[in-house]
């Protein structure tokens, strides 16, 4: 949610716009400061026209975006509830209400993808749904690829929670290994699930996964022209940034057709591969690193397929809904 708030930021601070950032906190560390939090708030929201709160599926959108959302209102100020729980997907309709009181008091609710939009709109809700994708600074993304000699780089970036999938892209990558020797497994991202990450490739004997950790969003781009594969197995996704990323990057990519991934990726930049599908995941990483000609064609259509997301395309979104409201 950092990475969309930063980007969308920037980009209507250099078309000119006065964009103010409040950062709610993670966690415990959201709820301790609260009363700051709030004086923050109410110090600038007299010279907004429009509060802007970014949200996921956790419980912060009953304890911290519905305040914020109910001080705005106070203050009578439009309000937009830009959200990307990708697990809404599969358990909106199993939300106790109070959890979706937010959705109804947002004067628009904009969503990542009409997969995520069609989930949440099943029983033909009364919110003020939209679809807007997510921003992606792709620029800086397209560079040329580094020569490598033999060895091959498979790369995942996702926080180390359960969801994201890594015990499974690790059993994966272990039957890989046994095919092709020369691999190599990076993965960015940390959280609570590094620990037993470590143990189990320490146990396997994987000395070739490498755990770069959180790295600043700067040296992603680096780290990505290096690579010559995206792999992605979580269990959740309602976008996708990191895979826009690796599309700009000319990466092709092997994932799980989980969320929204399938409308973002579309069909030819990637495999898409059933959930926990470990033989035909496998499979389809084994076809693109014997075929090079395949890995390029894949890596040039996800390039053009990146372009939707640049500010160019979905500044038009954005500035259509801001003169709506």
């Amino acid at each position: 949610m950092t990475q969309i708030a930063e980007s969308l930021s920037k980009n209507l601070k250099n078309d000119g716009h006065k964009v103010h950032k409040i950062q709610l906190g993670k966690g415990l560390y959201g709820l301790i400061p609260y009363p700051k939090l709030y004086l923050d708030f109410i110090k600038v929201i007299s010279k907004t026209d429009i509060v802007h709160i970014i949200s996921a599926s956790g419980n912060a959108l009953f304890f911290k975006d519905l305040p914020a959302i109910l001080f705005s209102r106070i203050f009578n100020k439009k309000v937009i509830l830009n959200f990307v729980g990708g697990s809404a997907i599969d358990h909106f309709d199993d939300w106790i209400w109070f959890k979706k009181i937010p959705f109804r008091l947002a004067n628009a609710v904009v969503l990542p993808t009409n997969i995520l939009k069609d989930a949440i709109n099943k029983k033909k809700s009364r919110y003020n749904l939209i679809k807007i994708p997510h921003v992606v600074d792709i620029k800086c993304f397209e560079k040329g690829k580094k020569v490598k000699g033999n060895k091959l780089i498979l790369l995942a970036a996702k926080a180390l929670e359960t969801y994201s999938g890594y015990e499974i892209l690790i059993d994966i990558f272990s039957e890989l290994k046994n095919e092709i020797e020369q691999v190599e497994l990076w993965i960015i991202g940390d959280g609570p699930l590094r620990e037993k990450l470590l143990a189990k490739v320490k146990n396997m004997k994987l000395e070739s996964v490498r755990f770069l950790g959180n790295v600043s969003h700067d040296e992603i781009p680096e780290i990505m022209s290096q690579a010559n594969i995206f792999v992605h197995t979580t269990l959740y996704e309602s976008f996708g940034i990191a895979l826009v990323e690796a599309m700009a990057s000319s990466l092709p990519i092997v994932t799980f057709d989980v969320g929204g991934i399938s409308e973002v990726l579309g069909s030819e930049s990637c495999y898409l591969v059933p959930y926990n599908d470990k033989k035909r995941f496998l499979e389809r990483v084994i076809s693109l690193i014997s075929n090079p000609k395949l890995r390029y064609k894949l890596g040039n259509h996800g390039k053009k397929q990146s372009q939707k997301f640049s500010w160019d395309i979905i500044r038009n979104h954005w500035y259509k809904l801001y003169s709506k409201i």
